[in-house]
């Protein structure tokens, strides 16, 4: 996304998630947008794209095989197609996991996008979410879902969320991840739910008390657990979420992070390759405390990695590094504590996908790591980098 509010995107399209008109991989394509794009949502685990414009509305492209695109049916797009919601409502977070979209939205009216009159549509009931009868309810964002209802643990008797619905208030992060859902409610707690095929396969991404975790449908319960130093004690308030990609299908190799007002880190879920940054590789139940000095400022998770970026613009690295998606080059495969990232200076966001890593500096952008679909964003072929790189602006 440029100052401009044009937007170009780069790799896999084979579900038209690039926008731009065709379903070919490119290193370079410009994305047919309808206006000056204000947020961009995706997620490490989707295969589709959204774009939030100045008046308020809200595009979305790529796959929509469970009407994770909001657009009212359950047809791909390959161009930014006009989400079915209502204008009125200027997007804050939109959250792209594989079959679920998760969205925060605030200003309820807007003079100049009246929303317009559709007919009414069959959804499921809304899922109750309020913050705890203790805490006194703060300014939030409503929060919307489409998409898959099992992905919050809800049963819709086998119909997908097609067009977005509001299903709360006072949500003030959300993260999808692949098929579960986590959010800070207004007092800063976190709630987790979605659906665990297998309890064999599931690794902890939940984060929750295992003995609540079921097979089938898990609805949002809290995670207000979790260990510091080794020791179990009552859950932060936390700020942001990150819910993470099932690395290969039906493995259950999935990790969440919890990043508190602190600046503390917490990480959960499967921890095969390191990529808890605990400094071991054993799965973790519930959110155990990264120790790390630096204070946390943001996170990005992918299939096996994670990336922190600490308040001084220094990144660090966990877990695999085999595609070069940790930066660390040719001679690391792994590292289950958390590593600097050498050769870059002043980070100010971070970015991962499943097996690559952007970097965002003052007036730069580095890659690193897989390029199998282009999507580093350079000529590089299928060639992988394993330090970061200055992508060419």
């Amino acid at each position: 996304l440029y100052n401009d509010g044009s937007v170009s995107g780069c790799g896999k399209n084979n579900y038209g998630q690039l926008g731009n008109g065709s379903n070919e991989n490119t290193p370079n394509a410009v994305v047919e947008t309808r206006g000056i794009v204000t947020l961009l949502g995706a997620g490490p685990s989707a295969e589709s794209v959204f774009f939030a414009h100045l008046d308020g509305s809200v595009w979305a492209t790529g796959l929509n095989s469970n009407g994770q695109l909001g657009t009212g049916d359950t047809n791909n797009k390959n161009v930014p197609t006009l989400v079915e919601t209502d204008n009125s409502i200027s997007a804050m977070l939109l959250s792209a996991g594989g079959d679920h979209t998760l969205a925060l939205k605030t200003d309820e009216t807007s003079p100049t996008s009246p929303p317009k009159p559709k007919p009414p549509s069959p959804t499921p009931p809304p899922v109750m979410i309020s913050p705890s009868p203790t805490i006194a309810i703060q300014d939030g964002a409503s929060f919307w879902f489409w998409g898959e209802p099992k992905s919050i643990g809800e049963d819709a008797g086998g119909i997908t969320v097609e067009e977005p619905i509001k299903l709360g208030e006072g949500v003030l992060d959300a993260g999808s991840g692949s098929h579960y859902s986590m959010l800070i409610l207004n007092d800063g707690s976190v709630v987790s739910g979605g659906i665990i095929r297998s309890l064999q396969d599931y690794s902890g991404h939940l984060g929750r008390d295992p003995s609540s975790v079921v097979r089938g449908l898990n609805a949002f319960t809290p995670v207000d657990k979790v260990y510091d130093a080794g020791e179990l004690i009552s859950a932060p308030s936390f700020h942001k979420v990150f819910a993470g990609v099932e690395n290969r299908t039906n493995t259950g190799i999935i990790h969440s992070i919890l990043l508190d007002r602190m600046g503390r880190v917490y990480a959960t879920g499967s921890n095969n390759a390191g990529q808890l940054c605990l400094g071991n590789s054993v799965d973790q139940m519930i959110p155990v405390r990264i120790p790390i000095e630096s204070r946390i400022v943001d996170v990005a998770i992918g299939g096996e990695h994670t990336l922190l970026l600490d308040e001084f613009g220094n990144v660090y690295g966990c877990g695999s590094n085999v595609m070069g998606q940790l930066g660390l080059g040719v001679t690391v495969d792994s590292t289950s504590s958390p590593m600097k990232v050498p050769g870059v200076a002043d980070i100010t966001n971070i970015s991962a996908g499943k097996d690559h890593s952007l970097l965002k500096g003052v007036n730069e952008i580095y890659v690193t790591g897989s390029n199998r679909y282009g999507q580093l964003c350079t000529k590089t072929g299928t060639t992988e980098l394993f330090i970061p790189t200055k992508m060419d602006l």
